[in-house]
């Protein structure tokens, strides 16, 4: 289930709050939770303009 969870960009972004609201508990370090959230949209990004290509020019 934890890997599974880390599919889910809402999992970095709560890490990332959690970890500039409160740096005395336990999370992930901000330097991962940030490359994952980047990596998250870049991926998307990409996804997004080739699906859009597809249905504005294969028409």
């Amino acid at each position: 289930m934890q890997i599974i969870t880390l599919i889910d960009p809402l999992t970095w972004i709560h890490e990332a709050i959690r970890a500039i609201m409160t740096p005395q508990t336990l999370s992930l370090p901000l330097f991962f939770t940030l490359t994952g959230i980047i990596v998250w949209i870049i991926g998307m990004g990409i996804i997004a303009m080739k699906r859009f290509d597809h249905m504005v020019y294969d028409h």
